[in-house]
């Protein structure tokens, strides 16, 4: 799910993805969005793939702050650049929680922001946001509000969000969830397990960029879901894409926004 709003300049190349929900604010000439930024974390401008570590929240300037009542773990930038050939992934917080960029300048995306989780991790990790995969070893369905049933069959259905995920006959499955402003922020659920020990695929993570002048995309920004797994006749459910909000007193550039359910 993805929301955009602001003045928009944008020829997205969407393709593949769960939900697209645009937002068109029709602001004035003279209207500025107050992103909220203190700009307390510095400039975000990094030159090789980085790593941001979630869990070093309020470990200093440039770690951000984790805000339990929110459930988030909050960025104040004084500006962001993702230069070309730079890929930019999260390791979560304990807490699972989502990201919010605050930023009181503008916000450059040219390489790629990849929120997506990291399924070929141990345990596999959901996007910051997301949930986890259905597991057979303690018999759970998928997590998350939207989280695929656990089996009867040798087969899981897949998690919701915006639609449906893959039904399965003999696997339950919970509705859709989630709003065109992606309030409360939060990603995608995680698809039921199967037997013969196969988790089901993850939930892609959410993340809030708020910025006060120009957001422009050029590069990708990424929250997938994680794709169903099999083994023999066994075979789980996918996991659900996650969540994109974008606000800005101008949007630009024709990058894609993803936030696709995993394969079946």
């Amino acid at each position: 799910m993805t929301t955009l709003e602001g003045d928009l300049d944008m020829r997205p190349a969407l393709s593949t993805i769960l939900m697209i929900c645009l937002l068109l604010v029709p602001w004035k000439a003279s209207a500025i969005f107050d992103s909220g930024s203190d700009g307390s974390d510095g400039s975000f401008t990094p030159v090789s793939n980085t790593v941001v570590d979630l869990g070093l929240a309020g470990s200093g300037p440039g770690s951000g702050t984790y805000d339990p009542d929110l459930w988030a773990v909050v960025f104040n930038f004084t500006d962001v650049t993702i230069p070309a050939g730079v890929t930019i992934t999260f390791a979560n917080h304990p807490s699972g929680a989502p990201v919010v960029w605050l930023v009181s300048g503008d916000v450059t995306v040219e390489g790629t922001i990849n929120i997506s989780g990291q399924p070929h991790s141990n345990p596999n990790s959901p996007g910051p946001g997301g949930f986890a995969g259905g597991s057979t070893s303690i018999r759970t369905r998928g997590f998350g509000p939207g989280g695929g049933g656990f089996p009867i069959s040798f087969r899981g259905s897949g998690a919701s969000y915006g639609g449906y995920g893959q039904s399965v006959s003999g696997s339950s499955r919970f509705p859709p969830y989630g709003n065109e402003q992606i309030l409360p922020l939060i990603g995608g659920s995680g698809g039921a397990p199967a037997g013969g020990a196969v988790s089901g695929g993850i939930g892609g993570g959410a993340i809030l960029f708020a910025a006060a002048g120009t957001l422009t995309v050029i590069g990708p920004i990424v929250a997938n879901g994680g794709n169903a797994k099999s083994s023999g006749s066994y075979g789980s459910g996918a996991g659900s894409g996650g969540g994109v909000r974008l606000l800005a007193t101008h949007l630009e550039g024709n990058g894609s926004i993803s936030a696709s359910g995993g394969a079946a």
